[in-house]
């Protein structure tokens, strides 16, 4: 339910009870984990969520959203495994052949190269539009992330 209503502090706490309880169905799981997984991800707990993604990878790799492989390399790049990121992008992209974030990635080597040389055209600054409750850095785009639950008070 918290999942489903992008509660994704609660979503966490509460699925990774479940899987704790040890009930949950064996069709379940893979399901679930993929739930905490992006949960985290979605939190920009990138740590967190690469251990879930790995738990789906290491012991469901049949699992039938292949999705989950590209944010697990997005979580291992962010640790700075571009070349395992990479060769899990090459195993997605087996089975989601079309998609431009993989094509992208894999006909473009070079690219730490070109951010690394792109990194001085950005400048960041302060917003005034912040509250204690939100974050966010605009770049070419705004990104904003939220770590707030549900019994936030209006």
């Amino acid at each position: 339910q918290d999942y489903q209503k992008l509660a994704y502090v609660d979503a966490i706490q509460n699925l990774e009870k479940a899987v704790q309880s040890g009930k949950l169905s064996k069709e379940n799981i893979p399901s679930t984990y993929q739930m905490i997984a992006d949960s985290y991800y979605n939190n920009a707990m990138y740590d967190e969520a690469k251990s879930w993604y790995y738990k789906i990878y290491a012991e469901y790799p049949n699992h039938q959203d292949q999705k989950y492989l590209i944010r697990y390399a997005i979580t291992q790049k962010s640790n700075q495994n571009y070349i395992y990121a990479d060769e899990l992008l090459k195993e997605a992209q087996v089975t989601l052949p079309n998609d431009s974030r993989i094509k992208k990635t894999l006909n473009n080597p070079n690219y730490l190269q070109q951010i690394n040389h792109r990194k001085d055209n950005f400048v960041l600054e302060q917003v005034n539009f912040n509250s204690v409750f939100s974050s966010g850095v605009i770049l070419p785009a705004f990104t904003f992330c939220s770590k707030l639950s549900k019994t936030f008070d209006k």
